[in-house]
């Protein structure tokens, strides 16, 4: 086991398929070059022969616990929002993607290792769906007036107007400081589906004359599910 974890670790931890599959050349390059400082004597004839026998499952079964140890499950970041959410309406929104740039999906990533305790930097990362156009902000947390500097410093910067956003369920996007932010700029602000992956969105029904002043800015009419 301990050779095994060694060798996996030096080769940058891959899974067991590939290790599998360069394990041979993998040990030998590792014994020519002196590379198994803490396991050298441990790798006997007999050791060798069971690491080059193992199968990918093996290998994984085997360095399961290791895995676990080093990378303990990453902490969820995100907190529901608890307002706004009666005024919102759901609709299919993956079947017809957007054919023209501008509708954004955003994220909030803590750069925290596995506990979400103290003060650490966060990334809001917002990417064009059509383009692929990709920026990051790195913010000092997630109060919602940090996020709104990040999002208007995108839209200040992006090549081209910003029609639309697409967030997670998030308090630090569905506030009422970013939806007058969208107001005011005439932007669709959409959200995925609780706890479902980002093939529902809902639109925001709050004021009337909101999606009226987004048609008119952006020239785009929502599909009717959205009105």
């Amino acid at each position: 086991m301990k050779v095994l974890i060694e060798v996996w670790t030096v080769v940058g931890e891959p899974c067991g398929r590939y290790l599998a599959a360069i394990m041979e050349d993998t040990v030998d390059r590792l014994v020519r070059f002196g590379e198994l400082t803490q396991t050298r004597d441990r790798l006997t004839p007999e050791v060798r022969a069971e690491l080059l026998a193992m199968s990918p499952a093996t290998i994984d079964r085997y360095l399961a616990p290791t895995k676990a140890a080093r990378y303990p499950d990453a902490k969820s970041a995100t907190r529901p929002g608890a307002t706004l959410r009666g005024e919102l309406s759901v609709r299919r929104a993956m079947d017809d993607m957007e054919q023209r740039p501008g509708f954004f999906e955003i994220d909030l990533v803590a750069h925290c290792g596995h506990s979400l305790k103290g003060e650490h930097a966060w990334t809001l990362t917002a990417t064009d769906v059509f383009t692929g156009w990709t920026q990051n902000v790195a913010i000092k947390n997630r109060a919602h007036r940090w996020v709104v500097a990040a999002i208007d410093l995108v839209a200040d910067t992006v090549p081209y107007p910003m029609a639309g956003l697409d967030c997670d369920n998030g308090g630090e996007f569905i506030n009422h400081q970013l939806v007058a932010w969208c107001a005011q700029r005439a932007i669709f602000m959409t959200r995925a589906r609780p706890y479902q992956h980002k093939t529902t969105r809902m639109w925001s029904r709050r004021t009337p004359t909101w999606c009226a002043a987004a048609r008119s800015a952006t020239g785009m009419t929502p599909p009717p599910s959205w009105t």
